[in-house]
Formats: structure tokens, C-alpha cells, sequence
């Protein structure tokens, strides 16, 4: 029987490949001084809605908070996720390795 993947493993796969990547994952806001927050642009995150169909990466774009979805907006079931984001990460390792 298959493993059943939840939406606690997609952000742990989204976590892996932001690590991967050098990019900060997670807790994207930096407290202003005199108080505030503002967004650490960059910064990258798994959005997850099962209504919506599942999970999908998020990149802050700027200070105020605005995203973006660097690898497109398209949703994916958390096996489906980790499953794209695995194969994604070995491309990336292949190409980096130059074979």
C-alpha cells in the first residue's frame, strides 16, 4: 500500500528544496524598528488549501507582503508536490554537476 502524504511532508518537501536553493523558507517577516513587521522579500513558503487542490510554492516579492508563485500557481496534492519538487531538485543537481 502506498504511503499517504500530508500536508505537513509538502512543507517539509517545499523546506528541503528552498534549503536546496539557498533561499530563507518559512517565517518570511522581520520586525521594524519602532515596531511593525515588514516581509523578507524572497523569502519562500508553501502555501497550502485542499479546496484549492493542494499545495504550491510562494516567494515574497516585496516588503509589504505581496507573492508570487515562482514555479506557477498550479496546486498539487501533497504527493503529487513532493514528487515535482524531488524531481526538480535532481535536475537542479545534475545541472549544477555539469553531466
Amino acid at each position: 500500500m502506498a504511503r499517504r502524504y500530508t500536508k505537513k511532508d509538502a512543507r517539509k518537501c517545499g523546506e528541503a528544496f528552498a534549503k536546496g536553493m539557498g533561499k530563507k523558507f518559512g517565517d518570511c517577516w522581520t520586525k521594524k524598528k519602532g515596531g511593525g513587521l515588514k516581509a523578507d522579500v524572497g523569502c519562500w513558503n508553501v502555501d497550502y488549501n485542499s479546496i484549492y487542490g493542494g499545495a504550491v510554492i510562494t516567494e515574497i516579492a516585496n516588503e509589504a507582503g505581496g507573492i508570487t508563485h515562482p514555479f506557477g500557481s498550479m496546486r498539487r496534492k501533497p504527493s503529487e508536490f513532493c514528487d515535482t519538487v524531488h524531481f526538480a531538485s535532481r535536475a537542479i543537481d545534475i545541472a549544477r554537476k555539469g553531466k
